[in-house]
């Protein structure tokens, strides 16, 4: 299982599993286990304003929207 993390009104990938994708140096990925992941975003901007969501890479696939 893969993890993806989008930002939902621009569809824009912030990253898939643990590799950051944006070029953005304040966005970050952790996890404590295969069940627990978050995405940080460092000194946030106006621009990152939004809803980000978590996407799982199972069938059928698995989303949820923060």
């Amino acid at each position: 299982m893969q993890v993806g993390w989008v930002k939902s009104d621009t569809k824009a990938i912030q990253a898939i599993h643990e590799q950051v994708i944006t070029h953005n140096p304040r966005v970050s990925v952790s996890h404590s286990d295969l069940n627990t992941w978050n995405l940080h975003i460092k000194s946030v901007t106006e621009e990152d304003r939004g809803e980000y969501m978590c996407q799982l890479n199972t069938d059928p696939m698995k989303n949820q929207i923060a």
